[in-house]
């Protein structure tokens, strides 16, 4: 008995032996000796409970006997109500011992409960009872019906005869429970609802027993018993009986002491329901529910919270006074520690309501607050009890009319989602698509494409790729609207998902390509800011990835597509300069040539280190080439790049000229299309313009000039189109130096064999000899052309008529022609009927004088003709004269010839 013995030590108290090893070490045998022993009662049936377990524990099967004496001495040993606990000790240490032997003392200790008349007489046996049912197992209470028994008793008619019953029955339950622990928590969840009908009894005793058993029983269960328990109290909290009402208030104000993974599970419900009970007409319901939420924001670790756990409590039990102030208390204050169960039954209610309030500041706030909860939780599984309250609210407010809060709740569900995935909002990636299909504002449009794009972002670019079919085939809805909300919402991809974005990059360019080209003006915006959005998240590697779209999109067929390509390649290079504040948007009070520059020649040379000299030359050589389109939304956008992102753009141009010469007489020649083609010859003959560029420009053309028969058809035709260009917008004068080159082409290409080159020399020779006034020209063509027809060039003749048929200013082509003839006649019949068809040397028609019948004197007029007024007006002398000329005239033009007249 020494183990088990204890002896006072210095500081009074009793200890064992083995408390003083703990604390002296190698000097607690000196310690325990020197100590006085306790010597009492209970000291001695403590060392005799322990003794008999230790036997028990040991026993073999030859002792059964003994044993057998012995726990028939603890059984009359608790009928006697003597040392009822050390005694049912050890009755459970040797059922223990004996197992099945010892159901002929079950069956007795069911009767001594049966049989209990007496307050300890019940306790004693109930206790007795439980010991013996814990020694034997868990399985004795199904093999002795046990849970059978304690329904037959708690459920007794409620009569003051039978509440002895129910009393013993709580008192077993409640020792049960205090035996197995744990284990016995199936059955607890059988016997909840007889236990709370016993808070509405008569007996003041059973009240009391019902009250003590849910204290003991409710405050230790596991989160899966607390699930199972719950919807019983809970349907009790709209009972009549008030009674009952607290009853089942104290049972959850004893849940709310249980363990942090069951209070996760009870308290999104509990704090609820007593928040509701706090304003209860009966007094004392209000008093246990007041002391319940108390105790739950005592116990609150959160610091942050359980500072103002206080004025929530009134947010809690006055929501439609108290939630604005809770909801800006809450805003106000700055979370640094984790998140726990009791805090998110505090705060979560009044954050419901918040969502739910008509005031937009309060709204805001309060999704707002959530998100920083969500991320703040310490165990995610706190958080599940409220995600049914929290879906509906929050993708109410991705439709809200304030931006910020659309926004925040976009991210509170991201973040959700994150924590989650997809099985607790199975339905959230469809709804939003379905909004974006079928909203008919543009906040429930906005709301969604931000709710989808930080849904996708939370669930990995494995999403993304899992909707783009569905969004490729958005993208060629018919609906206009469609079409922009998919754009808006790729849009957000490249900030979400700047690395993993990059195989998907060439598709989201071909996807911008076609909006650009859009019939409707809202999804070419879109495609446009699509398409900036993509610049600033990959210009650093752009070389790759950006511009061999955007140059193919710069001589795209569609002008819109042109523009919104030269505004990409404009903010591209501002980017790639350092330059984020760049604007192109076209401002039609402003012209192209007036645009700021934002890139100096400083920061060009980071443009030229990022894509080398050559590229960056050439794309400038692109954009200044466009300046010469022929559509004026182009050129402009064209010039106001240019103007952004070069300095000095005169000595620029000069220092491109080769470059420009080289890129633009290729697609002059037919190297491109006719569209590319016309643009390069504009560009050439706005070089020209230049008066230092006119020479070099001439220098150029005249080698291509003299050697075009060479170029082919389509060459000969670009160049001579150059040509015609420049001459139309050079300086008259500087021009006249070149009259030798422009007749030796317009001679050669009137000449030529190919219509289309033919057309193009009329062209030439027409703008030469209108604006640079070249009246040698016409003294050389004229004559020249006459001889080749003399000569039989079958071509010449077709040169000379569409010169001829041309207008120009007085004439002169014509009258040029007829004075050579004139002084030069020829019997050639070719030139005859072209003399013929332009000058008319056949018979002059006139037109025969008709006799006009003059209208009957009286008025009547036949139907469907009008009346013919008589008027009598007075001639003077001058309109008198006038008529006799003109009667004299009339007959000397019938007399010389008489038989014009019919």
């Amino acid at each position: 008995f020494v183990s088990l013995s204890r002896r006072i030590d210095t500081d009074g108290t009793a200890y064992t032996y083995d408390s003083f090893v703990d604390e002296y070490g190698d000097q607690a045998g000196e310690k325990w000796n020197l100590s006085l022993p306790v010597k009492s009662d209970d000291d001695a049936l403590g060392r005799l409970c322990a003794l008999v377990r230790k036997i028990s524990a040991c026993a073999e099967p030859s002792q059964t006997p003994t044993l057998m004496q012995a726990a028939r001495l603890m059984v009359t040993t608790i009928a006697e109500q003597e040392r009822v606990e050390a005694a049912a000790g050890c009755l459970s240490a040797l059922c223990c011992a004996l197992k099945w032997e010892a159901g002929e003392f079950v069956s007795e200790l069911k009767q001594m409960v049966l049989l209990a008349e007496t307050h300890s007489a019940r306790r004693a046996a109930a206790m007795g009872l439980s010991a013996a049912l814990k020694g034997i197992g868990l399985v004795a209470i199904k093999r002795y019906d046990i849970v059978e028994f304690l329904g037959e008793l708690v459920s007794s008619d409620n009569c003051q005869t039978s509440s002895g019953r129910r009393e013993v029955g709580l008192f077993t339950i409640d020792m049960l429970f205090k035996f197995f622990g744990y284990p016995f928590e199936p059955y607890v969840v059988l016997m909840t609802d007889s236990m709370l009908l016993n808070f509405d009894d008569q007996a003041a005793s059973v009240r009391s027993a019902a009250e003590e058993a849910a204290t003991a029983i409710m405050g230790h269960l596991s989160s899966v018993a607390v699930s199972k328990v719950l919807p019983n109290l809970l349907l009790q909290l709209d009972s009549r009986s008030a009674r009952l009402k607290c009853g089942a208030t104290t049972c959850l104000a004893q849940l709310t002491r249980n363990n942090k993974r069951a209070l996760g599970v009870s308290l999104p419900l509990i704090v609820p329901s007593l928040a509701q009970l706090v304003n209860d007409s009966n007094t004392q319901v209000r008093q246990l529910a007041a002391k319940a939420l108390e105790n739950i924001a005592r116990a609150i670790p959160n610091p942050e919270i359980a500072e103002m756990a206080p004025e929530l409590l009134g947010a809690l039990s006055n929501p439609s006074e108290h939630t604005e102030q809770s909801i800006s208390i809450l805003m106000r204050c700055s979370y640094v520690h984790a998140v726990d169960a009791a805090s998110l039954s505090f705060v979560m209610p009044i954050l419901q309501w918040g969502l739910r309030d008509r005031k937009a500041e309060t709204k805001r706030c309060s999704v707002q607050i959530v998100g920083t909860l969500v991320s703040l939780v310490a165990d995610d599984r706190d958080l599940v009890p409220y995600l049914k309250q929290l879906d509906p609210a929050l993708r109410a407010l991705l439709g809200d009319s304030i931006p910020e809060t659309r926004l925040f709740a976009a991210r509170a569900f991201a973040m959700m989602l994150q924590k989650y995935g997809e099985s607790k909002f199975n339905d959230l990636v469809d709804w939003m698509l379905s909004q974006m299909e079928t909203g008919k504002e543009q906040t429930v449009l906005d709301g969604a494409i931000q709710g989808l794009a930080e849904a996708v972002y939370a669930l990995g670019i494995g999403k993304m790729a899992e909707l783009l079919p569905h969004i490729r085939l958005k993208l060629e809805s018919p609906t206009a609207w469609v079409r922009t909300t998919f754009t808006n919402f790729l849009m957000q991809m490249p900030i979400k998902f700047p690395l993993e974005l990059v195989p998907y990059i060439s598709e989201f360019n071909q996807i911008a390509l076609n909006g650009f080209a859009d019939n409707a003006l809202e999804v070419r915006q879109a495609a446009l800011q699509f398409g900036i959005q993509m610049v600033q998240c990959f210009y650093l590697r752009a070389e790759e990835l950006l511009l061999p779209t955007i140059e193919k999109a710069v001589w795209s067929s569609s002008g819109n597509t042109q523009e919104a390509a030269l505004m990409l390649l404009g903010y591209l290079l501002a980017r790639l300069a350092g330059e984020s504040e760049l604007s192109l948007d076209p401002d039609e009070m402003q012209a192209a040539d007036s645009a700021v520059n934002k890139v100096t020649e400083k920061e060009a040379v980071k443009i030229t280190e990022a894509l080398g000299q050559q590229r960056h030359d050439q794309l400038l050589c692109t954009i200044y080439l466009l300046r010469s389109h022929p559509e004026s939304a182009v050129s402009n956008m064209a010039g106001r790049v240019m103007r952004s992102v070069v300095e000095k753009l005169p000595s620029k141009v000069e220092y491109l000229f080769d470059q420009i010469m080289s890129t633009t007489l290729p697609l002059v020649m037919g190297a491109g299309s006719s569209a590319q083609a016309s643009v390069a010859s504009r560009c050439v003959a706005n070089l020209a313009g230049t008066n230092k560029m006119l020479e070099r420009v001439m220098a150029e053309l005249d080698p291509l000039l003299q050697q075009a028969v060479s170029l082919g058809e389509e060459g000969y035709v670009g160049i001579l189109q150059t040509l015609t260009e420049v001459t139309k917008i050079a300086n008259e004068k500087k021009m006249l130096s070149f009259s030798e080159l422009l007749f030796k082409s317009i001679k050669a290409g009137l000449l030529c064999q190919h219509p289309a080159v033919r057309t193009v020399a009329t062209e030439l020779a027409l703008v030469s000899i209108e604006r640079i006034k070249m009246e040698k020209l016409v003294e050389q063509i004229i004559p020249t052309l006459v001889n080749e027809i003399e000569t039989a060039n079958p071509h010449a003749q077709d040169a000379l008529r569409k010169l001829l048929a041309a207008k120009v200013k007085a004439n002169v082509l014509l009258k040029a022609f007829q004075a050579h003839m004139k002084a030069n006649p020829s019997k050639n019949d070719t030139l005859d009927a072209i003399m013929q068809e332009n000058t008319g040397t056949g018979e002059v028609k006139k037109k025969a004088f008709k006799l006009t019948k003059k209208a009957a004197k009286h008025d009547f007029v036949a139907p469907g003709k009008n009346k013919i007024k008589k008027t009598s007006k007075k001639l003077t002398k001058a309109e008198l004269a006038m008529q006799e000329e003109m009667a004299a005239a009339k007959k000397g033009s019938i007399g010389h010839n008489p038989g014009r007249v019919r």
